[in-house]
């Protein structure tokens, strides 16, 4: 089985920690890190040697949710966001575990260091 084919369970996350995850993204967003890290894990997205393959992994489900919502009519008037969100979240599951590792490890560097400066 390849790192891209592993499926990863939901985190349940207790109401103090999806507080506190809530936070540090809105540390995140305020401080404009969120969009640049958002550019950097794309980039290394494209750049790793597995990125074509997850990038069409991500085609393929949005084109199957596009069928599954009309019939395989050419019209995506019937497709809701929420049902294009879950075919593209699901896809998003099989990123590669080193970006993965990479970007926490920036999150978690990030936020340090917004503490550390208190």
């Amino acid at each position: 089985m390849t790192e891209l084919n592993k499926k990863s369970k939901p985190v349940k996350l207790t109401p103090t920690e999806r507080k506190e995850r809530n936070a540090m993204l809105q540390k995140l967003q305020d401080s404009g890190d969120f969009d640049r890290l958002k550019k950097s894990v794309y980039a290394r997205l494209v750049l790793h040697p597995d990125g074509e393959a997850w990038m069409e992994g991500i085609r393929e489900q949005t084109r199957s949710a596009l069928q599954r919502s009309n019939g395989g009519t050419e019209s995506i008037e019937e497709l809701t966001l929420d049902e294009l969100s879950a075919a593209i979240v699901a896809g998003s599951s099989g990123i590669p575990a080193a970006i993965e590792e990479d970007c926490l490890s920036r999150i978690k560097n990030l936020y340090r260091a917004r503490d550390q400066r208190r």
